[in-house]
């Protein structure tokens, strides 16, 4: 203990001081427990822009597209006064081209490109290096993640700020639909294939985090001014990363009038979802042996110490028994009356 139980200037850490200043001053005085109020402000603009064309090409030959695009920024204020700016864009195109065969067939091509990208940019970045002027070492000093580290109270207002990101995400999928109307069986099968892209960047806890507990003074904000956190955690490294895989589906259905009474719908859909890859083979596993007695790290290619398995270029195996049946059923008991029941199956 403190004599007074005030902490002697000397003792007081430079970096709980420089930190300190970023903390307003209180706006109500008299107030038990709480001391301050602020108006939190999100400010958001939005626009939208979407066009859609339908042509006939011949008797038998319709092309129908569609562009859409939305951009939207947001900036949103938080307690302590800092705000940050977010940023979403979004691009879908897509385009069918439907053929008549002949009286009871048609066959259906589409193809669709989507983007979308995602941004965060916080208060500090590229302004005020908080943490390096505090005299904090050993987290992210690169000037996009300046800012303060996170700082967690038991009993005030924490601090902390957004951390920067960025993510582009990709989907391009081409397929085709055909319908056969066969007597009393109206037919449909078809398939698809599509390419996903994901490219990241961004660290989960770039600037560190503190949690204030007052595990040492029983006051939380006296260990804060004492520089003795409770608990400390940083992440960083490889903010880069660039994802992709490829998946196929394939279906068929038919829709069968049994009799005037009763209607079956039968169908079977396949599904693969694919593995992701890293392009610069920028994933790390664990490989495990029997019990969990013992774990070595294994990277895509390479062969675990503990199995002696070889793993793929996404670490992981992918599931090809993705089959989705599908069975369902409308019947009519007493024709021309209003009773019906219907029922149906399926994996999903």
């Amino acid at each position: 203990p403190f004599p007074g139980n005030v902490i002697p200037t000397a003792r007081l850490s430079p970096q709980a001081l420089s930190l300190l200043q970023y903390f307003p001053l209180p706006t109500i005085d008299g107030a038990e427990g709480f001391n301050y109020q602020a108006p939190l402000v999100t400010t958001t603009s939005q626009t939208l822009l979407t066009t859609r064309v339908t042509q006939a090409l011949t008797t038998n030959d319709q092309l129908q597209g569609q562009f859409s695009y939305q951009h939207s920024t947001t900036e949103r204020t938080n307690l302590l006064g800092f705000t940050d700016d977010y940023a979403m864009s979004g691009l879908d195109v897509s385009v069918n081209w439907t053929r008549r065969l002949g009286r009871t067939s048609m066959l259906l091509r589409r193809y669709q490109d989507t983007a979308g990208t995602n941004k965060t940019k916080p208060y500090f970045a590229n302004r005020t290096n908080v943490s390096g002027e505090a005299g904090i070492t050993g987290n992210d000093q690169s000037s996009v993640n300046w800012g303060p580290p996170a700082l967690q109270f038991s009993t005030i207002t924490g601090m902390s700020d957004a951390v920067p990101a960025f993510t582009r995400d990709g989907t391009n999928s081409s397929g085709a639909e055909s319908t056969w109307v066969h007597g009393h069986h109206n037919l449909t099968f078809g398939g698809d294939v599509r390419r996903v892209t994901r490219h990241d960047q961004a660290s989960s806890n770039p600037r560190g985090s503190f949690t204030f507990s007052g595990k040492a003074t029983s006051s939380d904000l006296a260990d804060f001014l004492l520089g003795v956190p409770a608990t400390s955690a940083i992440a960083y490294g490889n903010e880069n990363r660039h994802f992709r895989f490829v998946s196929w589906d394939a279906y068929v259905s038919d829709d069968w009038r049994f009799s005037p009474t009763l209607t079956l719908q039968l169908g079977a859909r396949w599904e693969y979802e694919g593995t992701p890859t890293e392009q610069n083979g920028g994933m790390v596993n664990l490989d495990l042996a029997p019990g969990f007695t013992d774990a070595s790290q294994v990277l895509p290619g390479q062969t675990g110490a503990q199995t002696g398995r070889t793993y793929p270029a996404s670490l992981i195996h992918g599931d090809w028994r993705g089959l989705q049946p599908r069975v369902s059923f409308a019947w009519r008991p007493i024709p021309g009356s209003s009773f019906l029941l219907r029922g149906g199956y399926g994996v999903y």
